[in-house]
């Protein structure tokens, strides 16, 4: 009951130490509010900063891997080339024993031709002889 006349004025003191509060603490909210938009701001740009080191990452791999894939893929055809020449000459070198091969047997079937052909002449040649001397003997006799 003592807040007759002096209530209207601790009142308006508590009013406006009330609306000093409240001010205060909406200062104190808006920065809260500010810092906290800076903060957002930095972590934005952080990200978006990661993002872009991310993406350029990605791209280098890309690039790196597509340059691996193409050296990888002209080392593979210069290997089947080389396979290939490889291939090519294991069929001519066997053409080639197979043709050697085929010489080798045709040479030694000459060679005992020939052997046979000088063996007979020479047989030949010794029948002659003695016939010859047969009749050389034949007639000295006669």
């Amino acid at each position: 009951a003592v807040v007759s006349t002096q209530s209207g004025h601790y009142g308006r003191e508590d009013k406006k130490e009330i609306v000093a509060f409240l001010k205060k603490k909406l200062e104190q909210m808006g920065d809260e509010v500010a810092d906290l938009q800076e903060k957002l701001i930095s972590l934005q740009q952080s990200k978006d900063a990661e993002k872009d080191s991310y993406e350029l990452q990605i791209t280098q791999l890309k690039t790196e891997a597509q340059e691996t894939k193409d050296q990888l893929t002209s080392e593979n055809m210069l290997i089947n080339g080389k396979l290939e020449q490889l291939e090519d000459f294991r069929q001519n070198k066997e053409e080639l024993e197979q043709k050697f091969k085929n010489m080798e047997e045709l040479l030694d079937h000459e060679q005992n031709n020939h052997k046979d052909a000088v063996y007979n002449l020479e047989r030949k040649e010794v029948q002659k002889r003695k016939k010859y001397r047969l009749r050389l003997c034949v007639d000295t006799t006669a």
